[in-house]
């Protein structure tokens, strides 16, 4: 079920028609009104859910300027295409089907046989011959190929030659065992409940409604009422908070302002809410449930923002209640840990000296804490050794895989890499003939060029002497 279903609103509900939903739905099914603890849990989630996305959606207002897609730019529109005038009548050059076929031939040629076979085969007017023909095609537009340097090596055989590329086993990075999710860690855990948080009833003949939300291990919490609407109104305006400052973790360092702006959406003042402040101490690990520094009134939200730095600075990256089998030790290493509880208990002891409190007194209650937990603390350690030696033996078994593979891989690589060589050999000797019969092509249509114009030669001297008179 949706959280519109739950609060009763349709699918373009303002924000002003949803936190009226979410007030008559909460007075509807509180216990105290006759109504079920888990329909009241659910108009709870309900309203924080939509809060979230309504949050979400001023946020992508505002900040729709900046992420209009802009249009594209026009296109520039092609120049028509040129052609070169007509120049008249243009000769083939001599040669030019036995050049094309030579110089389809070295191409195929890779680059060291290719030189040798210019050099060794070819011979002085026939590489003259091929390099003036190349540039020509070149300079003129008529061949589609890039043009060769001097050596008349081509593209085509260097890619050849490149492209014999093998994935290497080297480039695989060792397997980093924290970063394996424990999947045969079990520890039980018997936590003690969280910290209160929504709208509470005080125990008592007096029905008392206190509202308890947590921002960032931040505890507000407003005065007690007997008004139920009351705290439903608070508990929206701390809960629009809340989701803000979950978009924007940076507003936090000026919660007064933002506390403040919260109230007045919802027309509430600070002095009838009386919200105070308190840091929860997120110390699970350790102790099995966390710990809670004095209450500070508003006046003192500077002390409690120092205080929640100096935390955030000191404690680990890690939530001991939705942690995973294992706990701690899967993201940081026993050592850290210890410097961990002994930085956050510095401050919590600091905080409440401070506050009055007896510092020897209080150091005894934190050990007797931490030694009621030490058995959970040591099932986790245990559980964390389970996984790292299994995984290590995980580790160990691909390593081998790894080896066994690369040692197939390489002898599959020479095995190829003999019979390429082979057909490259083959394929080079095939080439070079075609090229010698090439040349031999290339010689007789001279020879048969010369003798013709030589005949022509005789006969033009046999025409003049049989003109010339006696």
């Amino acid at each position: 079920m949706s959280w519109r279903a739950t609060l009763g609103v349709q699918a373009g509900a303002s924000h002003e028609e949803i936190r009226a939903a979410f007030k008559r739905r909460v007075l509807e099914t509180h216990p105290d009104k006759g109504g079920k603890a888990s329909e009241f849990r659910q108009v709870m989630l309900a309203f924080e859910r939509a809060t979230a996305d309504s949050v979400g959606a001023d946020v992508l207002k505002a900040r729709g300027a900046r992420w209009v897609r802009r249009a594209p730019k026009p296109r520039a529109k092609a120049r028509p295409a040129t052609t070169r005038p007509p120049q008249g009548r243009r000769r083939c050059p001599k040669n030019t089907a036995i050049m094309q076929k030579l110089h389809g031939y070295l191409k195929q040629l890779q680059r060291d046989d290719r030189r040798v076979t210019i050099a060794t085969t070819l011979q002085q007017h026939h590489r003259l011959a091929l390099e003036a023909w190349i540039q020509a095609q070149t300079m003129r537009g008529w061949h589609h190929e890039d043009a060769w340097p001097r050596q008349v090596a081509s593209e085509e055989g260097d890619k050849r030659e490149g492209s014999d590329t093998d994935e290497s086993l080297e480039d695989l990075q060792p397997l980093a065992l924290e970063d394996i999710t424990p999947a045969d860690a079990k520890v039980g855990r018997t936590m003690r409940p969280g910290p209160h948080k929504g709208i509470i009833r005080r125990p008592g003949r007096v029905r008392l409604y206190s509202v308890i939300v947590v921002i960032s291990n931040i505890e507000l919490f407003a005065a007690s009422t007997t008004d139920l609407a009351a705290a439903v109104d608070v508990h929206m305006a701390l809960t629009s908070l809340k989701q803000r400052i979950s978009k924007r973790p940076e507003l936090v360092r000026r919660l007064g302002e933002e506390l403040e702006l919260a109230m007045n959406d919802y027309d509430l003042s600070m002095e009838e809410a009386r919200i105070s402040l308190r840091v929860h101490f997120p110390v699970h690990h350790w102790t099995g449930s966390g710990l809670r520094s004095p209450t500070f009134p508003m006046a003192q939200l500077g002390t409690v923002l120092e205080v929640w730095r100096k935390l955030q600075e000191a404690r680990l990256p890690y939530s001991g209640v939705s942690a995973k089998r294992g706990g701690i030790f899967f993201q940081h290493s026993p050592q850290t840990v210890e410097r961990a509880w002994e930085r956050i208990t510095s401050i919590f002891a600091e905080i409440w000296v401070n506050a009055g409190c007896e510092e020897a007194h209080l150091r005894e209650r934190l050990e007797a804490q931490r030694r009621r937990h030490e058995a959970q603390r040591g099932c986790q350690l245990a559980a964390w050794n389970r996984h790292r030696m299994a995984a290590e033996e995980r580790r160990q078994q691909l390593c081998e895989r790894l080896l066994r593979r690369r040692e197939e891989r390489e002898r599959r690589r020479m095995g190829w890499e003999d019979r390429r060589a082979v057909q490259v050999a083959s394929l080079t000797a095939k080439v070079v003939q075609r090229i010698e019969r090439l040349l031999l092509r290339w010689d007789r249509a001279d020879a048969r060029r010369r003798k013709a114009k030589q005949a022509r030669g005789q006969r033009r001297q046999s025409r003049s002497n049989r003109k010339r008179p006696s």
